[in-house]
């Protein structure tokens, strides 16, 4: 039976695919994940919250910031 971080993960890579290649959306949630785990005290939610991070991140590349 797949984990809460595995149904988490095969959503992110649907939703996001067509946009980045698979390696790179493993890459962001892995090292989203990853950050969320050192910093948190309790661990529940760092799936969700870990795509929700790794999507932020992955959209900031595509729409980056116009310089001011």
């Amino acid at each position: 039976m797949p984990t809460a971080r595995h149904r988490c993960h095969a959503c992110a890579a649907d939703r996001l695919a067509g946009i980045f290649g698979p390696e790179t959306i493993h890459h962001y949630l892995q090292r989203s994940y990853a950050m969320l785990d050192a910093a948190a005290r309790v661990h529940r939610h760092t799936p969700v919250l870990g795509v929700h991070f790794a999507t932020d991140r992955l959209a900031a590349l595509v729409n980056p910031m116009e310089p001011s």
